[in-house]
């Protein structure tokens, strides 16, 4: 009954519990699932020498395992997903290593650190020099050396570069802008 009457108050003076004590709670973290209500994640051992990052995308591997994007990645196996227990790796980079196994959505939403401006419905774009990080099909179209489309995925909401952002894996089914 407390709590109820609590609510109603906040609600009467329509207290936004976002910014309590003055700070503004971040939106997730790069990895982090958005929603776990149709989240389908599959587990894949690193078989590379370096390490995955979490909110990357990631490269299907030689052995039914996977890499991180490279220039000789052949097709996007899903995105690193956030491991909340996961040890610091060399550098004081929380990663996935060599022979980790890696937890990778391949559908469902996702928060990323958008390495450029996107906007809502962009396509998502794997930046192969980037290591995997995304961006979107307003920084520049999709093309085999340097730019990889992310099937089925677009950014939900407009993001800018350097910020968190949310993105959705759906399928070949889902509408997604590819213009620039």
């Amino acid at each position: 009954m407390i709590l109820r009457a609590l609510f109603m108050a906040c609600k009467a003076l329509a207290v936004d519990l976002s910014t309590i004590g003055g700070d503004q709670f971040e939106k997730g973290f790069p990895g982090q699932v958005a929603d776990f209500t149709d989240a389908v994640i599959h587990s894949r051992i690193n078989e590379g020498a370096t390490a995955i990052p979490f909110g990357r995308a990631v490269a299907k591997g030689a052995s039914d395992g996977c890499i991180i994007m490279s220039a000789q990645a052949y097709s996007v196996a899903g995105i690193s997903v956030k491991n909340v227990i996961h040890p610091r790796s060399t550098g004081g980079v929380v990663a996935y290593n060599q022979y980790d196994s890696v937890g990778l959505l391949t559908h469902g939403a996702i928060y990323v650190l958008a390495a450029e401006n996107a906007r809502d419905g962009d396509a998502v774009i794997a930046i192969v020099a980037g290591g995997g990080t995304l961006g979107s099909s307003q920084g520049g179209v999709a093309d085999e050396s340097d730019r990889i489309t992310v099937p089925g995925a677009y950014w939900r909401g407009a993001v800018t570069a350097g910020s968190i952002g949310k993105i959705v894996l759906r399928g070949s089914g889902a509408t997604i802008r590819t213009t620039t």
